[in-house]
């Protein structure tokens, strides 16, 4: 777990699969993607337990702000229409409000300071021959809820989360693929000191910070 002055991050697990879905499924935060599309429940649950459940190099963290008192949210109406089963899973949802997905990957940088794999953080893909380097940087990835977007949220949890990466992971760069029409997505990380090092050949533009040591 981790906390930041208004905020509780922890690793995201099955029963986040509806808010994760909802913010992969919400048209203004794929269509910024490599390949923009919707997911579903189905593929989402397969994706968490074939794919991510697997990589060692990736964190996923779900932030969310506590209810006073600490109620348990009441479920959603897209949560409603899940079956059983998955309502089951939801029992372990984080007593509070959720407000982003937030991610770091480790990942080895070439000598150009470009990542080997240019892969959409969020695309579900596979790690791939990333774990065949020396892990020297992360990549981070963010989606935050529309209705917390502005407000400070995701510099706090994206900062949170590369805090605990320079301590836990002892690294000292950073990376983040960027779609080079996402203004807003640009104007954040730049805000966090990142600059633009290039556009790959996926069409993502690549922005770095070669010293992340300051946010631990």
């Amino acid at each position: 777990m981790i906390s930041s002055p208004r905020l509780k991050l922890r690793e995201i697990n099955e029963s986040d699969a509806c808010f994760i879905v909802s913010l992969r499924s919400d048209p203004d935060i794929y269509r910024y993607f490599k390949n923009p599309h919707a997911v579903t429940l189905e593929s989402h649950i397969k994706w968490y337990k074939d794919t991510y459940l697997p990589d060692k190099d990736r964190i996923d963290w779900i932030a969310f702000k506590e209810n006073e008192g600490g109620a348990q949210p009441a479920l959603s109406a897209s949560e409603g229409r899940m079956t059983d089963d998955l309502k089951v899973r939801l029992t372990g949802r984080s007593k509070g409000q959720s407000v982003g997905i937030y991610t770091i990957r480790r990942l080895s940088l070439s000598e150009d300071k470009e990542p080997y794999q240019h892969a959409d953080i969020f695309e579900m893909a596979d790690p791939g021959n990333v774990q065949q380097h020396q892990k020297d940087a992360i990549e981070i990835g963010y989606m935050t809820a529309k209705e917390f977007q502005g407000m400070g949220y995701a510099k706090e949890a994206v900062s949170a989360i590369i805090e605990w990466a320079v301590k836990n992971f002892n690294v000292k760069e950073a990376v983040a693929l960027i779609h080079p029409d996402n203004a807003a997505s640009k104007a954040f990380i730049k805000n966090l000191g990142f600059a633009c090092l290039s556009e790959n050949n996926d069409g993502m533009e690549v922005y770095e910070s070669r010293d992340i040591q300051h946010f631990g």
